[in-house]
């Protein structure tokens, strides 16, 4: 869905390098829905870091959700909250949570995320006006044959973070 739904958040944070400027401005848009591929690295935590911040700094809630449990650990890392797909869309069934569009669905590894789900998570998106927000490991993601992300990237495109290499000091 292109329609205009996200809230207007600040610009990128000055510690971050140029691709993940990038990245941060194609997540920045006003489009429900945005798509960031690239290799597993920091580089992608930062990212996550300061588009959550610059998400609540507006008024939004920010809800990181992943397949598995160990990204949850990186959501308190980053001081983001975090649950599992699962835990969401049962929360969101039997009315424990409610999204609305103030909400924002940062969806790690969305590669592994199942089409029969996605479908599940873009229903209760769209039905509530949420904004949605994918990041991909993009090695997994070409590794996957189909599935709900290959098509969103199809449809929607991303902006491709591959290349990307953590500079150490």
């Amino acid at each position: 869905n292109a329609s205009k739904n996200a809230p207007e958040i600040r610009p990128p944070g000055a510690d971050l390098d140029a691709r993940q400027r990038q990245a941060y401005a194609h997540l920045a848009t006003e489009r429900q829905v945005a798509i960031v591929t690239g290799a597993a690295n920091p580089g992608k935590l930062r990212l996550q870091q300061d588009l959550s911040a610059a998400y609540t700094e507006a008024g939004a809630r920010v809800i990181r959700v992943s397949v598995s449990e160990s990204p949850r650990m990186l959501g308190a890392e980053a001081d983001i909250f975090s649950c599992t797909v699962s835990k969401l869309l049962s929360d969101l069934k039997h009315g424990r949570e409610q999204l609305d569009s103030r909400d924002v669905l940062l969806i790690d590894e969305a590669e592994t995320i199942g089409t029969k789900q996605a479908k599940r998570l873009f229903k209760y998106a769209a039905t509530s006006g949420a904004t949605v927000r994918l990041l991909s490991d993009k090695a997994r993601h070409n590794a996957a044959r189909g599935g709900a992300l290959r098509g969103l990237v199809n449809d929607l495109g991303a902006y491709d973070m591959t290349g990307y290499s953590h500079a150490t000091t």
